[in-house]
């Protein structure tokens, strides 16, 4: 359930997130509220991690990538046909050849698609990481290693894509995320987490000239990393702690499940809304997207169950 709720928060946010980012140059506080939001992915990346390094079972390794990629990549792929519709609905116009490569390849093209990517590279990492587990000495270094670049990622950028190393810096939360999920005593890692990201995300805001939140999150450098895991400890903490009612319970498992389905719905209602709507109003936005993507969803849903359904088949 922890799981589920953190999950569910994780998804919630981002959907808000991209919806604020219309608004960040209308209004100064829609800015600070939008930037200080951006412990979104730090959430749904731990929360993603929690359970399988908490599952003790035996892995094989080739069949879990396989499956992960194919978890991963075929919904991106559905998406970016119906965004590709949706953009031509708009522009009247067919995606270019490299525009189609960019995508596909998740080089380039739609912003959202670095997120797509770094589970892509998680999907080596996860099992990297459980097998560095197994040696204490070669784990405390490689997780030292790490949280080094996070650290380094304040006064230096390699002249690369950020995308092709972005998994290295996330990896400090993976490392967290073992150490919390494997721990018996979760609840006590979890406080020392938020307290040792405290002070590091005031000793790092030091060191930088731009305080922004979200200014430090491509690569994530250890001022950004340090903010996420205040929210993200605090949150599992509390989750662990909390008994919720049957109905947030229902509403928490179906967000969690449908996260990722909801990633892409959503950006594609906010697309066509922001090209078919003149003026924006935030409330109305927001909940339009936010239940319209549910909707959306059980939709898609329904129509999976009847195309899947014995009596569809045998006809």
């Amino acid at each position: 359930m922890t799981i589920d709720i953190a999950k569910a928060i994780g998804i919630v946010l981002i959907i808000v997130l991209h919806i604020l980012a219309i608004f960040v140059s209308a209004k100064h506080i829609y800015f600070i509220i939008w930037d200080y939001l951006h412990f979104a992915v730090p959430i749904f990346v731990f929360a993603s991690t929690y359970l399988f390094f908490k599952n003790e079972k035996k892995l094989d390794i080739l069949r879990y990538i396989i499956k992960r990629l194919k978890r991963i990549l075929l919904p991106y792929w559905i998406f970016l046909f119906f965004f590709f519709i949706a953009q031509f609905l708009v522009n009247t116009q067919l995606p270019s050849l490299k525009y189609l490569y960019l995508n596909l390849s998740l080089q380039g093209g739609v912003d959202i698609n670095w997120f797509v990517l770094l589970f892509v590279e998680f999907s080596l990492v996860f099992p990297l990481i459980k097998l560095l587990s197994k040696n204490r000495v070669l784990f405390t270094i490689s997780f030292i290693i790490t949280l080094s670049s996070n650290i380094a990622l304040l006064f230096y950028h390699p002249p690369l894509n950020y995308k092709y190393y972005m998994w290295f810096p996330w990896s400090t939360v993976l490392f967290l995320s073992y150490l919390i999920s494997t721990s018996k005593k979760p609840e006590k890692r979890l406080l020392i987490t938020a307290l040792a990201s405290f002070f590091l995300f005031i000793l790092s805001r030091q060191f930088i000239t731009n305080v922004s939140v979200f200014n430090n999150k491509y690569p994530p450098n250890i001022y950004y990393l340090s903010y996420g895991m205040i929210w993200t400890s605090l949150l599992f903490y509390i989750a662990l702690k909390i008994r919720l009612h049957s109905y947030f319970k229902v509403i928490a498992i179906y967000l969690s499940s449908a996260a990722y389905r909801l990633y892409f719905i959503h950006y594609i209602l906010l697309y066509l809304l922001r090209h078919i709507i003149k003026s924006f109003h935030l409330p109305i936005i927001l909940s339009v997207v936010l239940f319209g993507s549910i909707i959306v969803d059980q939709i898609l849903i329904l129509i999976n169950k009847q195309l899947s359904s014995p009596g569809l088949n045998k006809s």
